[in-house]
């Protein structure tokens, strides 16, 4: 499953048995390949599918960088 219950579940309109908070910050670190990968289709990242876990762990904090400064710039 995803890492924030509203980013798959709440665009679905699915039911869920376990609530997992949305947060501006992640610490992807903690998370497996597996949900790593969920997370980078949820937002449309491209290229993740070949990529280990230490590749995807800089395109996701790359990503969580560029998505702070655009919510940033809109402020």
């Amino acid at each position: 499953y995803g890492i924030c219950t509203n980013a798959i579940y709440g665009s679905r309109n699915s039911i869920r048995n376990r609530l997992v908070n949305c947060a501006k910050h992640y610490d992807f670190k903690k998370y497996n390949l597996k949900t790593l990968k969920l997370y980078a289709k949820e937002k449309k990242i491209k290229g993740y599918s070949k990529l280990n876990r230490k590749q995807l762990l800089q395109k996701l904090k790359i990503y969580q960088k560029t998505k702070i400064y655009q919510n940033n710039k809109k402020n």
